[in-house]
């Protein structure tokens, strides 16, 4: 036998080498963000205790780093989906885990570090180009041996094609699948940030939808602000995805300010309009946003006259949301206007008169506005007016305003600056639960489309 060369501690270490070598399995290893992974650590001493880091460097050169420790399990396996992280940037089983947690610091800094023990100059999320893969190494060591691997993070899959859409006053990016199709079509239209929701649109189009992810403000050719978009915008843009794609009827998807303005949309052009999926919604007709100007103005316009909106309640002479700083300020902000949805409240929005199923998703522990309950009015609403067509209502029990779409990384979410006013805001939820929920809401979204939109003849 080879041991009798060697003494036996130094036979046994090194049989233990060769039985104990760490691999790392990600499977897939090139994904969709909004998808399932599984992650393995394979070639551990059992029982051992495994920690698994993960690092990101985004567009501003800022390292993200996340941490997680395990015990190995009998056979010297870390299965992500069974095996519960004991300390690090999270707790207990979460395949997700390592991607979410990502915290702006270098990964020698990492170790109890919490999302709470950051500065609030800290970024809130790494700055990633939408259109460009993201590849975070896991590295996992145990003591005696290390591995490392790279997992590939995508919002858009790259057969998916995009080109920009500027025709007379209409902005958008157009995202089309690579396959000859035909495709359901489905519009995007953006929350209070402005531009166009390339994550939403480039997740729907990787799942074989032809979308337009629409611009009404805060892009180039388009008002800075959310004032007074008329709604036959949306029309024009409506008909434009129809003689591209074909279809008779499209799906309209929309977050926040996007939620009230799809379901505002669908009831004013039912005839138009073949699914609604509303997130974070309002049940109510909001002001302009977000300045202190422009919150005076109406949001939306219908045949160049001001639609009624439920006004916000500032108090006199401190108009703008910079004035609301404290974490359940927006909240308490909305609430009222949203409780007072009756048939007397002419910002009430009808949205009996849509002519398709109607999907609403939110999360319970929405900070920014309350929309668990404006999306329980609607549901209530269409109910007490024997809407015809299928409802859906799903709620995330500890999820916030990101419930709907959120992001690959959302250890810092809860919190957010504004992109137009530069305003702190305070959006809710457990980052956990919000990362799980903006999986979880694609996922419906996109059957819900599936299920009740057809495709174009072409």
């Amino acid at each position: 036998m080879i041991c009798l060369r060697f003494a036996a501690a130094a036979c046994s270490a090194l049989f233990a080498v060769d039985a104990y070598a760490l691999e790392i399995e990600i499977s897939p290893k090139d994904r969709l963000w909004t998808e399932d992974v599984e992650v393995l650590v394979t070639g551990a001493e059992p029982g051992a205790e495994v920690v698994l880091t993960a690092t990101l460097t985004d567009e501003n050169g800022v390292d993200w780093s996340s941490k997680g420790v395990f015990f190995a399990d009998s056979s010297g396996t870390v299965d992500l989906s069974r095996a519960a992280s004991i300390a690090g940037t999270y707790r207990g089983v979460d395949p997700h885990g390592p991607f979410w947690s990502l915290l702006p610091v270098r990964v020698d800094r990492v170790d109890g570090l919490s999302a709470g023990d950051l500065p609030p100059t800290a970024p809130r999320a790494p700055r990633l180009d939408p259109a460009a893969p993201a590849a975070i190494t896991l590295r996992a060591a145990d003591g005696g041996t290390e591995s490392a691997s790279i997992a590939t993070l995508r919002s858009v899959d790259p057969a998916v094609t995009i080109r920009k859409v500027s025709e007379a006053d209409l902005r958008g990016l157009y995202f089309e699948p690579g396959d000859e199709g035909p495709h359901a079509a489905v519009l995007v239209v953006t929350g209070s940030g402005g531009g166009v929701n390339f994550r939403a649109a480039g997740a729907l189009a990787s799942k074989g939808f032809a979308v337009l992810a629409l611009a009404h403000f805060g892009y180039e050719g388009r008002p800075d602000e959310l004032t007074n978009i008329p709604l036959e915008y949306f029309e024009t843009a409506i008909k434009w995805l129809q003689a591209e794609t074909g279809v008779d009827r499209v799906g309209l998807l929309g977050d926040s300010r996007g939620g009230e303005g799809v379901l505002l949309i669908a009831s004013i052009f039912p005839d138009l309009v073949g699914a609604v999926s509303a997130g974070v919604p309002s049940n109510v007709v909001w002001g302009g946003c977000c300045t202190a100007s422009a919150v005076r103005e109406p949001a939306w316009t219908l045949n160049d006259a001001p639609l009624d909106f439920s006004p916000y309640p500032f108090d006199e002479g401190r108009w703008g949301f910079e004035f609301l700083a404290d974490k359940v300020g927006f909240r308490d902000f909305y609430l009222p206007g949203m409780m007072a949805s009756g048939d007397d409240n002419p910002a009430t929005i009808r949205v009996e008169n849509i002519k398709a199923p109607v999907m609403l998703q939110s999360g319970a522990a929405d900070l920014m506005w309350p929309s668990s309950i404006a999306a329980e009015r609607i549901a209530n609403r269409l109910k007490a007016n024997d809407f015809p067509h299928p409802v859906e209502n799903h709620i995330y029990a500890a999820a916030g305003h990101g419930a709907t779409f959120g992001a690959p990384v959302t250890s810092r979410t809860p919190e957010v600056t504004h992109p137009v006013t530069g305003t702190v805001m305070y959006l809710g939820g457990d980052p956990a639960a919000n990362a799980r929920a903006g999986r979880m809401t694609f996922k419906r979204a996109a059957e819900f489309f599936a299920t009740y939109l057809e495709a174009g003849d072409r």
